[in-house]
């Protein structure tokens, strides 16, 4: 069906396409699905009316085969509703849990409640009006996310580590289709669908009819820096921190890109990859493979017990950085880049910081 309807769309932009694509898989969702509770019911009344047959004495070939024939179609019906709800609860553990489709739909409705913002509190008031919320929401991130004016940030030359010019080099090095496809197998396939309404297993499964146009507009943001429309439409989600939140503060903004956005910043990540050791300092705890954001307060706590057992004198500072990383002006990401000795291609006017500064909420 995608094979068809792809070819069927012509010349059409590569984003276009895949919103075009959504109306046929509807219709064949609905043709080749529709209601899977309505179907499962309906086959084992049939099996229910064959077995009462069989217990009155009618029993023969033809009851038997009939029998088979309509518990075949009806655990065909139970193993695509367990995907389904596979799907839609997204639990880690799907590959290594079968036929529990209980489990994944109680998952699924618990993932649905605790996402749910039924009421926050604000100013002091607990508010269930959606509008209000809404509106309260987007004043709290305008307000959050606002830029001063401020002087231009200077430091010295040798307050961060540097790369050599042969790894700044490679990493400006023009990428191939192989690389989009690697980073592309790279991603994780049953993640929620993003803004364009499809997650990277759509994209694998049907690689064949849609690959090379997806290859070409990823190669393209390469040679251009720049994405095609739509492309970099993002929706923001608003995760809870934990149980019970009630704030907006409490409320951990994730942003939910595209597909072709998605293999770009992988493909950057792959190539910074292999150079970020030599920059990030022993210090730092999170973001770091290997390292975990827990091994800070970890650590101050043996820190803290050691000082106690030994009867030490010490000064202990705690500083809360709310959302400090996500708030770093564009111009001083940039500044730092180049004290690192990143090539212009990959820093200010180009790739990485094209490829945030580009997105669109």
């Amino acid at each position: 069906m995608v094979k068809e309807e792809w070819r069927g769309l012509g010349q059409v932009q590569f984003t276009d396409k895949l919103k075009a694509l959504t109306v046929p898989q509807g219709r064949w969702h609905k043709d080749k699905f529709g209601d899977m509770d309505k179907k499962i019911k309906k086959f084992e009344e049939e099996i229910k009316k064959v077995d009462d047959m069989v217990g009155d004495g009618v029993y023969d070939g033809t009851v038997e085969a009939r029998r088979k024939a309509l518990v075949a179609c009806c655990a065909k019906w139970y193993v695509r509703k367990e995907i389904l709800w596979k799907q839609m609860s997204r639990s880690r553990h799907a590959r290594d849990i079968d036929k529990n489709t209980r489990y994944f739909h109680n998952l699924a409705l618990a993932r649905r409640r605790n996402n749910r913002i039924d009421a926050l509190v604000i100013n002091g008031r607990l508010i269930r009006n959606q509008v209000r919320i809404k509106i309260e929401i987007r004043h709290f991130y305008m307000e959050l996310y606002h830029q001063e004016e401020s002087p231009m940030v200077r430091f010295r030359d040798d307050l961060v580590e540097m790369i050599s010019e042969e790894d700044a080099l490679a990493l400006e090095v023009q990428p191939t289709s192989e690389e989009d496809g690697e980073a592309v197998w790279d991603c994780e396939s049953s993640k929620a669908p993003k803004s364009d309404g499809y997650n990277m297993n759509f994209i694998k499964k049907c690689w064949d009819e849609i690959g090379p146009e997806f290859t070409t507009v990823v190669l393209d943001f390469f040679q251009s820096s720049r994405l095609p429309a739509n492309a970099n439409l993002t929706w923001v989600m608003l995760a809870p921190k934990f149980t019970g939140a009630k704030e907006i503060k409490d409320l951990r903004p994730i942003s939910m890109v595209g597909c072709v956005y998605k293999v770009i910043s992988n493909m950057l990540v792959r190539r910074m990859r292999a150079i970020i050791l030599e920059l990030v300092g022993e210090t730092q705890s999170a973001f770091v493979k290997g390292r975990k954001i827990h091994d800070g307060a970890l650590i101050t706590c043996e820190t803290v017990q050691w000082i106690k057992l030994r009867k030490k004198e010490a000064v202990i500072i705690k500083l809360n950085f709310q959302k400090a990383y996500d708030r770093v002006k564009w111009s001083f990401v940039d500044l730092v880049l180049q004290k690192m000795g990143f090539g212009r291609r990959w820093r200010g006017g180009s790739w990485s910081v094209s490829v945030q500064a580009l997105c669109q909420y």
